[in-house]
């Protein structure tokens, strides 16, 4: 009969490699536990880390916006009719 140490080990070595397994999805794709995205949340995007809540994989948000770079349109010239003297 196993002790209870030998009991304790292989169920925290298990536990552990379930908890390796979990990954959230968004957009399609995995991620890992610690990932950070940015998705879209009620307050508009915000920082997300993949994590485990209540044993589940969860998207945990932060309360830090996302880094977001806009990018500009090109300049367009105008040509003029007017003949210049």
């Amino acid at each position: 009969m196993p002790s209870l140490a030998t009991a304790a080990v292989l169920l925290l070595a298990t536990a552990g490699s379930a908890a390796a397994d979990c990954t959230c999805r968004a957009g399609g794709r995995d991620y890992q536990l610690g990932q950070r995205v940015c998705l879209s949340g009620p307050s508009g995007p915000r920082m997300a880390v993949c994590g485990m809540n209540e044993n589940v994989s969860s998207w945990i948000f932060a309360k830090e916006p996302c880094n977001v770079s806009l990018r500009r349109a090109p300049l367009r010239l105008a040509a003029s009719s007017v003949p210049l003297h």
